[in-house]
Protein backbone atom coordinates (compact mmCIF):
# COMPACT_ATOMS: atom_id res chain seq x y z
CA UNK A 1 0.00 0.00 0.00
CA UNK A 2 2.98 2.58 0.67
CA UNK A 3 4.49 2.31 -2.79
CA UNK A 4 1.15 3.40 -4.18
CA UNK A 5 0.67 6.45 -1.67
CA UNK A 6 3.96 7.08 -3.05
CA UNK A 7 2.85 6.86 -6.48
CA UNK A 8 -0.26 9.00 -6.01
CA UNK A 9 2.47 11.95 -3.62
CA UNK A 10 4.65 11.95 -6.69
CA UNK A 11 2.50 12.04 -9.61
CA UNK A 12 -0.38 13.72 -8.43
CA UNK A 13 -2.93 11.42 -8.51
CA UNK A 14 -2.06 10.14 -12.00
CA UNK A 15 -3.66 6.44 -12.44
CA UNK A 16 -3.76 4.09 -15.36
CA UNK A 17 -5.75 6.19 -17.81
CA UNK A 18 -6.32 7.12 -21.17
CA UNK A 19 -6.24 10.72 -22.53
CA UNK A 20 -7.99 12.83 -24.77
CA UNK A 21 -5.78 14.08 -27.86
CA UNK A 22 -6.00 17.42 -27.22
CA UNK A 23 -4.00 16.53 -23.89
CA UNK A 24 -0.74 15.51 -26.11
CA UNK A 25 -1.34 18.30 -28.48
CA UNK A 26 -1.05 20.81 -25.18
CA UNK A 27 1.97 18.65 -23.72
CA UNK A 28 3.88 19.02 -27.34
CA UNK A 29 3.95 15.44 -28.61
CA UNK A 30 1.45 16.58 -31.45
CA UNK A 31 0.98 19.52 -33.53
CA UNK A 32 -2.32 20.81 -34.14
CA UNK A 33 -2.70 19.97 -37.47
CA UNK A 34 -1.45 16.16 -36.72
CA UNK A 35 -4.78 16.44 -33.84
CA UNK A 36 -6.54 17.45 -36.54
CA UNK A 37 -5.65 14.56 -38.85
CA UNK A 38 -5.66 11.75 -36.33
CA UNK A 39 -9.72 13.51 -35.13
CA UNK A 40 -10.17 12.88 -39.15
CA UNK A 41 -9.77 9.12 -38.40
CA UNK A 42 -12.09 8.75 -35.62
CA UNK A 43 -9.57 8.53 -33.04
CA UNK A 44 -10.58 10.74 -30.04
CA UNK A 45 -8.33 9.26 -26.71
CA UNK A 46 -5.02 7.73 -26.48
CA UNK A 47 -6.50 4.46 -25.90
CA UNK A 48 -8.27 4.36 -29.48
CA UNK A 49 -4.63 6.04 -30.71
CA UNK A 50 -2.64 2.65 -29.43
CA UNK A 51 -5.31 0.17 -30.76
CA UNK A 52 -4.87 1.52 -34.36
CA UNK A 53 -1.10 2.03 -34.08
CA UNK A 54 0.25 -0.97 -32.49
CA UNK A 55 1.13 -3.17 -35.42
CA UNK A 56 4.05 -1.55 -38.62
CA UNK A 57 0.67 -1.79 -41.23
CA UNK A 58 -1.55 0.27 -38.96
CA UNK A 59 1.15 2.57 -38.59
CA UNK A 60 1.81 2.87 -41.93
CA UNK A 61 -1.21 3.05 -43.40
CA UNK A 62 -2.41 5.39 -40.99
CA UNK A 63 1.32 7.82 -41.98
CA UNK A 64 0.22 7.46 -45.37
CA UNK A 65 -3.07 9.40 -44.76
CA UNK A 66 -1.81 11.59 -42.20
CA UNK A 67 0.69 14.04 -41.60
CA UNK A 68 2.72 11.89 -39.22
CA UNK A 69 5.58 9.33 -40.13
CA UNK A 70 5.62 6.12 -38.94
CA UNK A 71 8.40 6.84 -36.42
CA UNK A 72 6.36 9.63 -34.56
CA UNK A 73 3.43 7.18 -34.53
CA UNK A 74 5.53 4.31 -33.23
CA UNK A 75 6.57 6.99 -30.55
CA UNK A 76 3.38 7.80 -30.02
CA UNK A 77 1.76 4.38 -30.00
CA UNK A 78 4.71 3.52 -27.32
CA UNK A 79 3.68 7.06 -25.37
CA UNK A 80 0.01 5.23 -25.08
CA UNK A 81 1.03 1.74 -24.14
CA UNK A 82 2.97 3.40 -20.82
CA UNK A 83 -0.40 4.93 -20.11
CA UNK A 84 -1.95 1.44 -19.12
CA UNK A 85 0.63 1.10 -16.45
CA UNK A 86 -0.55 2.25 -13.10
CA UNK A 87 0.79 5.65 -11.91
CA UNK A 88 2.30 6.08 -15.48
CA UNK A 89 0.96 9.69 -17.26
CA UNK A 90 2.38 11.38 -20.08
CA UNK A 91 4.94 13.19 -18.21
CA UNK A 92 6.73 9.98 -16.73
CA UNK A 93 6.21 8.21 -20.05
CA UNK A 94 8.03 10.69 -21.74
CA UNK A 95 10.60 10.94 -19.02
CA UNK A 96 11.08 7.04 -19.19
CA UNK A 97 11.46 7.30 -23.50
CA UNK A 98 13.69 10.20 -22.88
CA UNK A 99 16.60 8.02 -20.91
CA UNK A 100 16.04 5.19 -23.70
CA UNK A 101 13.21 3.22 -22.03
CA UNK A 102 10.96 2.66 -25.07
CA UNK A 103 8.93 -0.21 -24.04
CA UNK A 104 6.73 -1.46 -21.56
CA UNK A 105 8.83 -4.82 -22.05
CA UNK A 106 12.36 -2.99 -21.30
CA UNK A 107 10.65 -1.09 -18.60
CA UNK A 108 9.51 -3.76 -16.85
CA UNK A 109 13.30 -5.33 -17.09
CA UNK A 110 14.83 -2.50 -15.75
CA UNK A 111 16.96 -1.97 -12.59
CA UNK A 112 15.14 -0.02 -11.00
CA UNK A 113 18.15 1.80 -9.06
CA UNK A 114 20.16 2.00 -12.08
CA UNK A 115 17.07 3.86 -14.08
CA UNK A 116 16.36 6.21 -11.01
CA UNK A 117 20.23 7.16 -11.53
CA UNK A 118 19.90 7.82 -15.13
CA UNK A 119 16.54 9.92 -14.51
CA UNK A 120 18.51 11.69 -11.78
CA UNK A 121 21.60 12.68 -14.38
CA UNK A 122 18.62 13.28 -17.08
CA UNK A 123 16.79 16.16 -14.80
CA UNK A 124 20.09 17.88 -12.79
CA UNK A 125 19.45 21.02 -13.31
CA UNK A 126 15.99 20.58 -14.76
CA UNK A 127 14.22 24.37 -14.92
CA UNK A 128 11.23 23.62 -13.31
CA UNK A 129 13.31 21.72 -10.33
CA UNK A 130 11.15 18.38 -11.19
CA UNK A 131 13.13 15.29 -9.45
CA UNK A 132 13.14 11.53 -10.92
CA UNK A 133 10.56 8.95 -9.13
CA UNK A 134 11.77 7.20 -5.91
CA UNK A 135 13.17 3.99 -6.53
CA UNK A 136 10.40 2.46 -4.93
CA UNK A 137 7.88 3.97 -7.36
CA UNK A 138 9.89 2.91 -10.02
CA UNK A 139 9.66 -0.57 -9.13
CA UNK A 140 6.14 -0.39 -8.07
CA UNK A 141 5.38 0.72 -11.99
CA UNK A 142 7.90 -2.25 -13.24
CA UNK A 143 5.89 -5.17 -11.45
CA UNK A 144 3.35 -3.26 -12.77
CA UNK A 145 4.66 -3.49 -16.05
CA UNK A 146 5.47 -6.79 -16.60
CA UNK A 147 1.98 -7.75 -15.92
CA UNK A 148 0.56 -5.20 -18.99
CA UNK A 149 -0.28 -6.45 -22.22
CA UNK A 150 2.18 -6.24 -25.15
CA UNK A 151 0.05 -4.09 -27.74
CA UNK A 152 2.62 -2.46 -29.64
CA UNK A 153 4.89 -4.36 -31.83
CA UNK A 154 7.56 -4.19 -34.67
CA UNK A 155 10.01 -1.22 -34.91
Amino acid sequence: MLPLLVVWLWMGAAHASHYPLEVLAEEGWLQEDQLSDLRRFGLRDTRHLLLRTATPQERRDLARSTDLSEAQLLRLARLCEFLQIEGIGTYAAGLLMAVGVSDIQRFANEDPAALHLRLQEHLQGDPEGREAPPQTTLATWMELASQVPVLVVGP
